[in-house]
């Protein structure tokens, strides 16, 4: 048990993490991102014990390899105007499995990144961004409260013990 978990084994949160990453099945299909052949998505969305699964994706359709420097996932303000303060909250992922690091040419790679879970105001958005490493091709997806809120819940998760 961690502290960063708030009491949830950190064990079952790696078998769900596993699970949800060899589950193919895509439950989001509206939100993603896609130029110059990268395209990232959010597969899927998934909550339990007040913790955010968020199953990602990148595509890459091009003939050069997509070498990933960070993601980051932080709520911002919808509309942004001219001389107002900007107070974007960055969110650290607890747990990250596979992370995404490397899209080779014409490859997919996916990964399961564990968040606290939280809730968004009217006017915020969550934004999930992509930066390449040495490049500039950096993709930007963004999720609104009621995505986060249509979250599907694990419960009948069958989790295969080795």
């Amino acid at each position: 048990m961690f502290e960063d978990l708030n009491g949830n084994s950190s064990s079952l949160t790696e078998l769900i993490m596993e699970n949800l990453y060899e589950k193919s099945g895509r439950t989001i299909k509206h939100i993603s991102s896609k130029s110059y052949g990268i395209q990232f998505s959010v597969r899927a969305l998934h909550v339990n014990d007040n913790k955010f699964y968020f199953t990602l994706q990148v595509n890459n359709n091009s003939n050069v390899s997509f070498d990933i420097d960070l993601i980051n996932f932080k709520i911002v303000d919808k509309k942004n105007l001219k001389r107002t303060v900007v107070q974007d909250k960055l969110l650290e992922p607890l747990r990250v499995y596979t992370p995404v690091t490397l899209a080779f040419h014409h490859s997919d790679i996916s990964g399961v990144y564990l968040l606290d879970q939280f809730t968004l105001l009217k006017d915020q958005v969550l934004e999930i961004e992509i930066l390449e490493k040495n490049g500039g091709r950096h993709q930007k997806i963004q999720l609104e409260n009621k995505d986060l809120i249509n979250a599907r819940l694990i419960g009948g998760l069958t989790i295969k013990t080795k």
